[in-house]
This record gives structure tokens, C-alpha cells and sequence, in this order.
């Protein structure tokens, strides 16, 4: 890749860090731009337009080597005159997609919220397609290889550290695993409703569902909250960036 334009904000920058220094990258996801390479123990982390970025943000990184980046692969450590560093060639993907927070464990479940109603599933007569696919990440990956753009282009995804992608959207690949129908942020098994029927807005209150949470209510009555945010589109580069990122998951 060469050198970015940068009309504004910082210059093109490089760093890098212990992979177990990741976690304090999650300040910069939301930056448009930065993107992350992971290579053995070591993670590099670019900056590829101009972002406004205080500068205090990437001083308080704790990173064992800061570059100027000068396009390509070439990187001037910031104590040097002549470039000395290269960065890796590929590998590279957005670190909001590498950086994504993970799916709760698929062998945890939070805590039922107390409800004065005594909510409950109930199996419904009335069929609606799922929404809702929670399947192993390989078969995930698998079936994103072989299908077309166009099969990926309605889907989104989220990943945990379990190996478990939930993939969201419709129509939901052919792929073993759990199914649920989703209705305004609340999420029920393909097959079953609630009672009683209270509307969604009380229903969400009464689950503790914040804003821009989804709820995924399951069979055994425990429940699952997933952000929104958590959730990226299904193209294939971003499945194969989260799939390294899970084979290289200690």
C-alpha cells in the first residue's frame, strides 16, 4: 500500500507492541483507518489517513517501537535519521474488525433478570424464518469461502474466543447450530414466543436491554446481551482477519 494522502490531523504513524499489550489498543477502534498485523508475539498498528488524534493517545500506548510511516512497507523509527524498519507486507485488516469485543462464551450464560411478571417461553404456532444463527466459526468460514458476495452481502457476524461466530441477518446459511427470531432487539428460539405477550418496549425494560442491545433469550430461560456494535459485515476478508485472529487466540 502507498503512502495515504493526509490533508489533516496526525501524519501517517507506525507502532508496535507484545501482543499481551493488546487490550490497549481498544481506545483507537473507533478510528477511522487503523488498521493491525498481527506477526508471532509482536503487533504492528499503522495509521493509514489522517486522524485527529490527540497526541497523548498514542503517547499512552505502550508500544516498544514508534515510526513515522513513509509509505509501502518503510517505517523511520522516531529516534532515527534512516529508515531501519519494515512493516509486514500483508495480514493486515481494520482493527475495529480485529478488535471487536467477543460474543459472551457459549458455556456462560449472564444471569436472568428478576421480572415481578414471571417470564417465560413458550412454544408458538405462529412460523417465522430465524434471524439468528449461533454455529462453530469453521463452518462459518467454510461456507463464507465457497458463497458469493452477493449470499455474504445481507449478513452480518460476531465472534467469541470459543470459536462460535453468530451470524445475523436473512436468509441464514444452511449450517448446523442454534436458530432465533429476532423482534426489535429481542431474540427468541425459531419456534417459541413469550409469555405473557407484553409489547417489546416493556419487554426490553424488563430484561435490563439498554439501548443498542440485543437480547438472545435461550431455551434453558438464560439470557445473552450482545451490542450492536459487536457485529461487523460479512465479507470474506473480515471472516478470514477474525479466523486469525481466533487460531492465534492462546
Amino acid at each position: 500500500m502507498s503512502r495515504p494522502h493526509q490533508p489533516q490531523g496526525s501524519p501517517p504513524w507506525a507502532i508496535r507492541l507484545a501482543r499481551e499489550n493488546a487490550h490497549a489498543l481498544a481506545p483507537l477502534r473507533r478510528v477511522p483507518g487503523v488498521e493491525v498485523c498481527e506477526q508471532g508475539p509482536v503487533i504492528w498498528v499503522r495509521g493509514t489517513e489522517g486522524q485527529e488524534l490527540p497526541p497523548s493517545l498514542l503517547r499512552g500506548l505502550p508500544a516498544d517501537g514508534r515510526y513515522t510511516w513513509l509509505g509501502g512497507s518503510r517505517v523511520l523509527s522516531l529516534d532515527r535519521r534512516i529508515p531501519s524498519s519494515e512493516l509486514p507486507g500483508d495480514g493486515w485488516c481494520s482493527l475495529a474488525e480485529w478488535i471487536h469485543p467477543g460474543l459472551p462464551p457459549c458455556v456462560e450464560t449472564a444471569a436472568t433478570r428478576p421480572s415481578p411478571l414471571s417470564l417465560r417461553l413458550e412454544r408458538s404456532s405462529n412460523e417465522q424464518p430465524a434471524t439468528l444463527l449461533l454455529t462453530p466459526f469453521l463452518e462459518w468460514e467454510r461456507f463464507a469461502a465457497g458463497a458469493a458476495e452477493v449470499r455474504l452481502a445481507p449478513l452480518s457476524f460476531a465472534a467469541n474466543s470459543s470459536g462460535h461466530a453468530l451470524v445475523r441477518g436473512t436468509p441464514l446459511p444452511p449450517l448446523p447450530g442454534r436458530r432465533w427470531v429476532e423482534r426489535q432487539g429481542i431474540a427468541v428460539p425459531e419456534g417459541f414466543t413469550w409469555a405473557p405477550a407484553v409489547g417489546i418496549s416493556v419487554l426490553r425494560s424488563l430484561l435490563g436491554a439498554a439501548p443498542g442491545m440485543l437480547v438472545l433469550w435461550l431455551e434453558e430461560g438464560d439470557h445473552w446481551r450482545v451490542l450492536e456494535e459487536q457485529f461487523i459485515a460479512a465479507t470474506r476478508w473480515a471472516i478470514r482477519c477474525t479466523g486469525r485472529r481466533l487460531s492465534m487466540a492462546p
